[in-house]
């Protein structure tokens, strides 16, 4: 048996500086130029497009950030644009320097195990005394 039609989500992510029409585009074209016409690509709600969020590396924040970061983790950790959705994101869309940081691993976030080391929390503090205490001085 074979069925007549087959349906499936994409779940893409987007760059800094793209759209949500632009990846829908891509993804159309993708399609397209491996099923030709028979494909139909639908656009269904729900419809949630989040900007990727990308701090640039000389934004104040960041800076208070690193300088922070140096006596209570031992050296600055990387620095990566955001591939999840976040607040954060629309922060950044109006102009507004934004970073993410929070203690625990964002791999284990939102899972059924989901937890954070008492350390963690507590480096976490330490962390956000400090960046509040570098963000009136000059970084």
């Amino acid at each position: 048996m074979v069925p007549d039609r087959c349906v499936f989500e994409i779940d893409r992510r987007l760059l800094p500086g793209e759209t949500g029409l632009e990846a829908l585009r891509e993804c159309e074209q993708w399609l397209q130029q491996r099923l030709g016409n028979r494909v139909e690509f639908r656009l269904d709600d729900p419809f949630l497009v989040d900007p990727a969020l990308e701090t640039h590396e000389t934004a104040h924040v960041l800076k208070a950030l690193q300088q922070a970061q140096q006596p209570v983790l031992g050296s600055p950790t990387p620095c990566l644009g955001a591939h999840y959705s976040t607040d954060g994101s629309k922060l950044a869309a109006a102009g507004i320097e934004t970073i993410v940081c929070g203690p625990g691993d964002v791999a284990q976030a939102h899972t059924n195990g989901e937890y954070i080391e008492i350390e963690q929390i507590e480096h976490a503090v330490c962390l956000y005394d400090r960046l509040l205490q570098n963000w009136g001085a000059d970084v």
